[in-house]
């Protein structure tokens, strides 16, 4: 038996692929990865909150 993608659309909401992802996981027995998954593809923090301005500003000299 055949099981398809529930709430496969063109533009899903976030909500929808978080439930096409676990649907998919749990097919590969795999939904304890779901968290790290979503860690992983989540935009990375604010580049102001890994260094300061001013350094960006001498490293940009050195070139």
């Amino acid at each position: 038996m055949q099981q398809t993608i529930p709430l496969h659309t063109i533009n899903p909401t976030d909500e929808e692929r978080y439930k096409m992802l676990k649907f998919l996981l749990k097919l590969d027995n795999r939904v304890g990865d779901f968290d790290e998954i979503i860690k992983l593809m989540s935009p990375p923090e604010d580049i102001e909150t890994i260094c300061s301005k001013l350094q960006g500003k001498a490293s940009k000299s050195l070139l």
